[in-house]
């Protein structure tokens, strides 16, 4: 199983070098490097950090995917006048479905990302965990 999972984070390395090229800003290409070198240089054996590497890894590859996407998007559709200065991203947040886990994402425009992860062993540690609005 340990070897599942380096296996899937250089798959990811992979699909990230692809994603990059892709991606047209300089200062997003630096930032999204500096991250993965970060992925890289984290050394453990202990399994679950492997798992939770992955993990962040797999959501900052969907970022970067939908920055490239939303750029082209935008590149097409622009006219000479508008800036890509202009563009807005959204933030946006995720819970697990066992409620112990919670991911979060904040755009900073074109000068990175706030990315908030945080995750509990247990629930009765304090979690204010929205309810349902029904």
């Amino acid at each position: 199983m340990d070897t599942m999972y380096d296996e899937e984070f250089q798959q990811n390395l992979k699909l990230a070098k692809n994603l990059l090229d892709k991606i047209k800003s300089y200062e997003d290409k630096v930032i999204s490097a500096r991250w993965i070198s970060k992925l890289c240089n984290l050394k453990s054996n202990d399994i679950l950090v492997k798992k939770y590497r992955n993990a962040f890894f797999r959501y900052m590859l969907r970022v970067i995917q939908e920055e490239a996407r939303h750029v082209d998007e935008c590149a097409e559709e622009s006219t000479d006048s508008e800036s890509q200065e202009d563009l807005h991203y959204k933030a946006t947040c995720h819970w697990s479905p066992d409620k112990r886990s919670y991911t979060a994402m904040k755009p900073l425009g074109h000068h990175g990302a706030l990315i908030y992860i945080a995750t509990a062993k247990d629930l009765a540690l304090g979690w204010d965990v929205p309810q349902k609005q029904h």
